[in-house]
């Protein structure tokens, strides 16, 4: 059975509502889990858990769009509920962990739900997403290759799936493998004025934000953003949502599906780094823009400001201005969402720099290539990698 949610009408999170009561056993695994998504659940789960189910739950961190406050939620969910289990998959190379499926045992079956649905509000209610439903038996093929695939995710390599107690959250927060979700522009928030799209090729469609049941406890700082955060989208309710476009500049390499770029920059005068053509253009699709000779703004993730990127002359060189210091390799990563693009910078020689810089390299070894290497100079290299 398929089940295709179009931007908040027959929504998954209402399937997931109906069918969370009464299993015995739940299992999901998804890449990203916000306080969005779970706030939409929250009550069945409790719920579920009360009456003796048993939960365990595995979460991606990638690109930080699981949010601290969801983290938080779900070690407080252990704390309440004995038969609750909650793990985090992440790798620091390359490979995303990308995987969303929902599996509910009813004791004569496994109903299990698998295709594109994170465990956020856009996942649940607001994008277009497909599900698949399969039906799996007990003594069925189905339901042992079920089994193994849980296995693989669940109960793989202790390097890549740890158990999410307190202490480790606190420490994945603190070295920023997840930031607060009221601090970050999340797909919830409106696009400004100044990133609206122009001359767009498709029409306009929103679906509202799902509604908030206020269900999730939050505690001290995160209560507080999660408060600001909502008054902030109320002063932005009743704007359009931006339009859609998806055109290709002539020239272009980089497809429009793009969700990070990762870039070793090449430094220029002052403060200020150089970005090959594609990179800029590929930003400028994102941002709606059909004009390639006209500057952009991209939000600085770490700032909450913003950094201009400007044509210079006839389009030939691509000037973004970094704030920092010249003397400093850097290495960026733009990230792209539905309220915009964002950039972060990193010192290439520690900390995150140093595994966005080793993802670079490692990407022009592979086969075929995985990072682009421009080379404007024999000393001196641009290298970006497309995700």
């Amino acid at each position: 059975m398929f089940s295709f949610q179009s931007g908040g009408k027959g929504t998954f999170a209402e399937v997931l509502r109906e069918a969370i009561p009464g299993a015995s056993e739940i299992r999901i695994a998804v890449a990203w889990t916000r306080v969005s998504g779970l706030d939409l659940i929250w009550e069945e789960l409790n719920g579920a858990l009360s009456d003796g189910a048993a939960l365990t739950l595995v979460t991606g961190i990638d690109a930080g769009n699981t949010s601290s406050e969801a983290l938080r939620a779900l070690v407080d969910l252990q704390a309440s509920h004995q038969k609750a289990k909650c793990l985090v998959r992440h790798q620091e190379g390359p490979s995303l962990f990308h995987t969303k499926f929902y599996a509910f045992d009813w004791g004569d079956k496994w109903s299990i739900y698998a295709g594109s649905s994170n465990l956020t509000a856009a996942g649940l209610h607001s994008n277009e997403e497909l599900m698949v439903r399969v039906e799996a038996l007990p003594g069925t093929a189905e339901l042992t290759s079920f089994a193994n695939v849980w296995k693989a995710i669940a109960e793989g390599h202790a390097n890549f799936v740890k158990p999410l107690t307190a202490q480790f959250c606190d420490e994945l927060i603190a070295r920023g493998y997840s930031i607060p979700e009221a601090s970050s522009n999340s797909s919830d928030q409106r696009r400004s004025d100044a990133l609206k799209r122009k001359e767009p090729l498709f029409g306009t469609k929103n679906p509202g934000r799902p509604p908030f049941r206020g269900s999730v406890p939050l505690k001290g700082d995160d209560a507080g953003k999660a408060k600001a955060a909502k008054s902030l989208k109320a002063k932005a309710s009743g704007q359009p949502e931006p339009e859609t476009v998806l055109e290709m500049h002539e020239g272009t390499s980089i497809p429009n599906d793009w969700s990070r770029i990762s870039i070793l920059l090449l430094r220029s005068r002052g403060t200020q780094s150089q970005l090959p053509k594609a990179v800029f253009e590929a930003i400028k699709r994102k941002l709606g823009h059909t004009d390639m000779l006209e500057s952009c703004e991209v939000r600085d993730r770490s700032s909450g400001g913003s950094r201009r990127i400007s044509p210079v002359g006839e389009g030939n060189t691509y000037k973004l201005e970094t704030g920092l210091a010249e003397d400093v390799d850097l290495v960026a990563k733009f990230e792209a969402y539905d309220a915009g693009v964002q950039v972060e910078f990193f010192d290439a020689s520690q900390g995150e720099g140093k595994r966005i810089y080793d993802y670079l390299k490692a990407g022009e070894s592979l086969e075929p290539p995985q990072t682009v290497n421009v080379k404007p100079s024999a000393e001196n290299a641009t290298l970006y990698r497309v995700d």
